[in-house]
């Protein structure tokens, strides 16, 4: 408008949107209003132009506006004529004041604004006048902005989708992000809003997180495209471009990314991966551990095709692990691994994973650091305590050999289990033993195990008092048929542990073999008695025999050039030889025993070995004693008068003495000593076991003794005589 006073008048100041008076004395626009004239002309001064705001909406401070639809395609914003022309601001809309107004176009329906929005702030008036007007998307339909906004007050999204169709288009606030997992909004940028390559987009995204999603249309996806939180800047880079994004508080560790089903970039909030471990497995010292339980979590890993690297580190241990599939595993033997691969592939990878822990002496302990990424910038590591326990080893409590009897369990004793003193103790202990023939057995305590009992190969496992306890039951037993002479029990703390072994001598013992009965004739002695030796010969360096008879004498000699003292008590009722095996084995055979007294009677031989490597046996040999040649007088007399008499005593249990007084007689004798006379004529006279006496008087007679065990004498005037010990 145009303001005139008198001569020497003050133009007035032009109000929100007003041009100034004119006069002598210019009066200042408003806020977008020129100013007025001091140049009189004609008859008076001419005022400024007025502001020309909100093309197709002015929304005045303290108003509240939705818009629920339809298009604003940009009305004219021109400022009004005068001494100086007013301001033209939002072509579309102006927002006067600090306020937002509402946009909520309904699911399925878009709405455009193709004209400027503008606001106090981002219109820079010249009257230095401010505020700052937002724009909030509540909508559940798309939200298209279409020029180079000015507005200052931010683009909150609550709803929808909004599209920005031009550089700018955002205005110079921040964009807010106010969706939800069940309420997602989208924010796309189009080509022509799209920063130059390597740029970063002119506003600060706020809130940006799950259930959200940005569109760059004007970037090509690749299945390379990769993402990457840092101090707040999202990189975002495919297909050779990257554009960067200011982020405040934002709402996910990682930025996804996907197609965005036209060619370009779809970012998303993604799931940053999780490290699983179950509980610390403590190591053995020196020995290989099995890391198992350790593994990546990452629920949206097979969506995206995620792409992990994994480094684990640790001290002092040295890593192994295969590579699965296009997987790749770096390191392998060094106290640093790097795997690569997908997630099925990386965890195929970890649970190969191996540790093999230097060897300590006393209390040690390691750790296990793992860091795991994406290509997305998703990240995870945790540091894991792997305590070191000492390796248990093996205690002999004597290095000399255990000796087993054949047949016989042997309790193997002094075999232990023990840890270094200030060590920690494995919770549980796996020993195992094996020999070459021998059968091993041990009985578990507690809830220890034992496995293999009565096999070669015996595994005890449990706590180290478990184990040790079962060790104290350890035995060993070499049967008959697998007989060795020489064994040895291997022990091993493992897998891999220490080892040991004792050597166990396996005992054939020595025995005293020969006959379980002996006849013998009162007074005399038998020599000859059929004794000897038996068994392995194999260390028997220290054989102690003991013969024992109940009356009679025993005696025996020592081999000829021995001048040790083999032989003790020799012609006494007790005789004790002593020497290596084939000494013992001479003087046995020279053993003598003389029957005591006269007449019939019994005696009784004990016999005790002892083969120095403990083998004991004993036996007893039953002894008859017949009478002494001539000697009657505890026969049965018998006489026989019938010519060509046959008599068998055979069954009797009592010496017979026989007189056959006619001829021609067939007698046989007892099991003992017997006196058979046959008289006159040709007789047949047959012994038995004893010693007995034949006498076959007139006539050819014939004596028959092969069944005697004693001496048998034989008187014969004319005649044959066959058997053994006859005299």
């Amino acid at each position: 408008g145009e303001a005139t006073s008198g001569v020497g008048g003050v133009g007035g100041a032009g109000g929100f949107g007003g041009g100034g008076g004119g006069g002598k004395q210019a009066g200042v626009g408003g806020f977008g209003g020129g100013d007025g004239s001091a140049t009189k002309s004609g008859s008076g001064w001419a005022g400024g132009g007025g502001l020309g705001a909100g093309g197709d909406i002015f929304v005045q401070q303290g108003a509240s506006l939705t818009l629920i639809g339809g298009q604003l395609l940009g009305g004219t914003a021109a400022g009004g004529s005068g001494a100086n022309a007013g301001a033209g601001y939002g072509g579309a809309l102006f927002l006067q004041g600090n306020q937002s107004i509402s946009l909520a176009p309904a699911a399925g329906q878009t709405q455009l604004i193709a004209g400027v929005i503008a606001d106090m702030t981002g219109s820079n008036d010249r009257s230095g006048q401010t505020g700052a007007g937002g724009l909030v998307m509540n909508g559940a339909g798309l939200l298209v902005l279409g020029a180079r906004n000015t507005f200052t007050g931010g683009l909150t999204l609550n709803g929808g989708q909004t599209e920005l169709a031009a550089a700018g288009a955002a205005g110079s606030g921040a964009i807010t992000f106010g969706g939800s997992a069940t309420n997602p909004v989208g924010l796309k940028i189009n080509a022509t809003a799209t920063p130059a390559n390597g740029g970063i987009f002119s506003n600060t995204l706020v809130d940006f997180g799950a259930g959200e999603s940005l569109a760059l249309a004007g970037m090509s996806y690749t299945s390379n495209a990769t993402s990457r939180l840092s101090g707040g800047v999202l990189t975002v880079s495919s297909g050779g471009a990257s554009l960067r994004f200011n982020l405040v508080n934002p709402g996910a560790a990682e930025y996804v990314l996907s197609p965005d089903g036209a060619g370009g970039v779809l970012v998303s909030a993604g799931i940053a991966p999780t490290i699983q471990f179950g509980s610390a497995v403590a190591q053995l010292s020196g020995q290989t551990l099995s890391v198992s339980g350790l593994a990546i979590a990452n629920s949206d890993a097979v969506t995206y095709g995620k792409q992990f690297t994994t480094t684990i580190s640790n001290a002092q241990g040295l890593f192994s692990a295969v590579a699965s599939g296009s997987g790749t595993v770096q390191g392998v033997g060094t106290t640093s691994l790097t795997l690569t691969g997908s997630l099925a592939e990386l965890n195929a990878e970890l649970a190969s994973l191996t540790i093999v822990s230097p060897t300590f002496v006393g209390a040690a302990s390691n750790s296990l650091t793992i860091l795991t990424s994406d290509q997305f910038g998703g990240t995870a590591s945790q540091t894991f305590a792997l305590p070191i326990n000492q390796q248990p080893f093996l205690n002999f409590s004597s290095s000399a050999p255990r000796i087993a009897q054949v047949g016989q369990p042997l309790l193997v004793d002094g075999l232990s289990i023990s840890v270094p003193a200030g060590g920690g103790v494995p919770p549980v202990i796996t020993v195992t033993l094996t020999d070459q023939a021998g059968l091993l057995s041990a009985t578990p305590v507690g809830g220890g195990t034992v496995s293999g009992a009565g096999s070669k190969t015996l595994i005890l496992s449990g706590t180290l008092a478990e184990v040790n306890g079962g060790l104290a039951s350890l035995t060993y037993t070499d049967p008959v048929t697998n007989l060795v002479i020489l064994d040895e029990i291997k022990a091993m703390v493992g897998p891999g542990g220490d080892r040991g072994s004792m050597i166990i001598l396996v005992n054939d013992p020595t025995k005293v073999v020969g006959p379980a009965s002996l006849a013998a004739v009162a007074g005399q002695t038998a020599s000859s008695l059929g004794f000897s030796l038996q068994g392995s010969v194999v260390g028997h360096n220290n054989v102690t025999v003991t013969l024992t008879a109940a009356s009679g004498l025993l005696s025996a000699t020592a081999p000829t050039g021995d001048t040790g003292s083999g032989v003790s008590g020799a012609g006494t009722r007790s005789v004790i030889l002593r020497g290596d095996y084939f000494k013992v084995a001479a003087e046995l055979a020279s053993l003598t025993y003389t029957a005591p007294g006269s007449g019939s009677g019994a005696d009784s031989l004990s016999i005790t070995i002892d083969d120095g490597r403990g083998g004991l046996s004993s036996t007893t040999t039953v002894i008859s004693i017949a009478p002494s040649p001539g000697d009657t007088s505890d026969l049965q007399h018998i006489v026989l008068t019938v010519l060509a008499d046959l008599q068998s005593y055979e069954t009797q249990t009592h010496g017979v003495f026989v007189e056959a007084l006619a001829g021609a007689d067939a007698i046989v004798g007892t099991a003992l000593a017997d006196r058979l006379d046959g008289g006159e004529g040709d007789d047949t006279l047959t012994g038995g076991l004893g010693a007995d006496t034949l006498v076959g008087g007139a006539g050819f007679d014939t004596a028959a003794y092969s069944d005697a065990r004693a001496g048998v004498t034989v008187d014969l005037a004319r005649g044959a005589a066959e058997g053994g010990a006859g005299t």
